[in-house]
């Protein structure tokens, strides 16, 4: 099944927005989505549990628009403000939705063995120019589509029961590009060079074979907006309204960009590029190192 930002979570073919598929044919009617994509998860399981298996589950939760069953609202009467309640609704269906995928995973007696990833894709849309959702970044900075903290900095969890030790936190900066290669180590898979992979092997990190940082740095670029993270110093040149239409690939001035140390300043709140311009010029000039391997984007914001 199929799912997209802005289907709704109860008709499968609105009058005013776009059909869900199931594979290549339009769905006629479903229940509510979340519970449907939870559905179709627990089916694949059990019908793959003899052979390894691949499943990429994204809910649409808790993207607009913001629809929650009776069901799901509920258990939270407790909270006054009615998008704040169902954004939490919509939270709580979606936390039903993967506990019984991996219920399904430990009826199958395949938890164990099975390496689980789980994340967000960016930080709740928060400014005023965006369709919120009621979520909270706080306190983080920013937004959905902003280069700041907020938008950027997402809950990131790895489960694989029979190789990783439980209850552990790790402070170290990772992305989800990481996904790929760590789940072809997993697999056995060998990568060749040639294959250029821009993620990281997490596994010797995590279960300390290797000690460091997986990345030196990690990149950001978004239309007119970048970011770059090296240990705890952190340069972005972000916007607080709707995305401008430049092309990241011919990005050069950096001259306005913000300098923060995360360590001590995880709202980003006090910019020190004035008062550090050697470390700013250091991490502009790694960003365009790394903007100069990238082909230029297809479309634009």
């Amino acid at each position: 099944m199929s799912s997209s930002a802005f289907y709704s979570y109860f008709d499968a073919a609105p009058a005013n927005g776009e059909p869900v598929f199931d594979g290549r044919k339009p769905l006629k009617q479903m229940g509510y989505l979340t519970d449907e994509l939870a559905d179709r998860a627990v089916d694949f399981v059990h019908r793959q549990r003899s052979s390894p298996f691949f499943l990429y589950l994204a809910f649409n939760a808790v993207h607009t628009p913001m629809h929650a069953t009776t069901k799901y609202l509920a258990r939270l009467t407790n909270i006054a403000d009615e998008r704040r309640r169902t954004y939490a609704a919509m939270m709580s269906a979606m936390d039903d939705a993967i506990g019984r995928t991996m219920a399904a995973l430990r009826e199958e007696g395949l938890e164990e063995n099975t390496l689980i990833f789980f994340f967000s894709d960016n930080g709740g849309p928060t400014m005023p120019t965006t369709t919120v959702n009621g979520s909270s970044n706080a306190p983080l900075r920013g937004s959905k589509r902003q280069t700041w903290e907020g938008g950027i900095r997402v809950p990131f969890v790895i489960l694989w029961k029979s190789h990783l030790a439980a209850g552990k936190t790790d402070s170290r900066p990772i992305i989800q590009l990481d996904v790929l290669p760590t789940a072809l180590a997993a697999a056995g898979v060998d990568v060749p060079p040639e294959w250029k992979l821009d993620g990281v092997n997490l596994l010797p990190f995590l279960t300390g074979k290797q000690v460091g940082t997986p990345h030196d740095a990690l990149y950001w670029r978004l239309g007119g907006m970048m970011a770059i993270r090296k240990g705890d110093w952190k340069l972005l040149k972000t916007s607080e309204g709707p995305l401008r239409d430049v092309d990241p690939a011919v990005l050069r001035d950096l001259s306005t960009a913000e300098l923060y140390n995360l360590r001590d300043d995880i709202g980003e709140r006090t910019n020190l590029a004035a008062a550090h311009p050697e470390k700013a010029r250091e991490l502009a000039e790694a960003w365009w190192r790394w903007n100069r391997e990238l082909v230029r984007p297809l479309w634009f914001p």
